[in-house]
């Protein structure tokens, strides 16, 4: 009977990573969009300089008080500036830069050591929408994680985009005005 327990378990675990690795895709992008009411220039002023994300964005101690994590910056704000962070129970270790800000938005490299290693391109996009900025907040990448790691990805596309379409309802405004 024990026998037949274990080959049930071994069986069931088989299936769940076989159809982790067919149904679902390693890629991912997350996406939300939003107008806010401000200034091309001030949201752009608002992302470029990483030290102003601590009041708005879904990565800070007023999101996390209890974490731990110690952030630390290099360089001055636009392309080439980077955040660093470390010792985190809940943002864990990695560091975001800058790599281009233009008229039509930033992007920047976003790259995670722990929990789980993963790089990410993301940015914002912004484009007129009458007197508001319509502003698109992307990241898209691959995390092939063993396991059941394709189906985690789904999982954090959910709270990844509740993170920025929660930022984008209110603190990075307070920031841009």
């Amino acid at each position: 009977m024990l026998k037949k327990i274990v080959l049930i378990i071994v069986f069931l675990l088989v299936a769940i990573v076989a159809v982790n690795y067919l149904a679902f895709s390693p890629q991912f992008e997350y996406r939300v969009e939003r107008e806010l009411a401000a200034q091309p220039a001030a949201i752009i002023a608002a992302f470029k300089d990483l030290r102003t994300w601590e009041e708005w964005s879904p990565w800070s101690k007023k999101k996390h008080p209890n974490d731990g994590v110690i952030f630390t910056y290099q360089g001055e704000p636009g392309a080439g500036m980077t955040w660093t962070w470390s010792g985190g129970k809940d943002l864990g270790d990695g560091s975001l830069t800058i790599v281009r800000v233009a008229a039509g938005g930033v992007d920047y490299d976003f790259n995670m050591e722990k929990p789980v290693a993963m790089d990410i391109d993301a940015g914002i996009e912004l484009s007129p929408a009458g007197d508001k900025t319509r502003v698109v907040w992307w990241s898209k990448g691959e995390q092939d994680m063993p396991g059941i790691g394709r189906i985690m990805n789904k999982v954090f596309a959910g709270q990844v985009q509740e993170d920025y379409a929660e930022a984008l309802a209110g603190p990075v405004v307070t920031a841009c005005r």
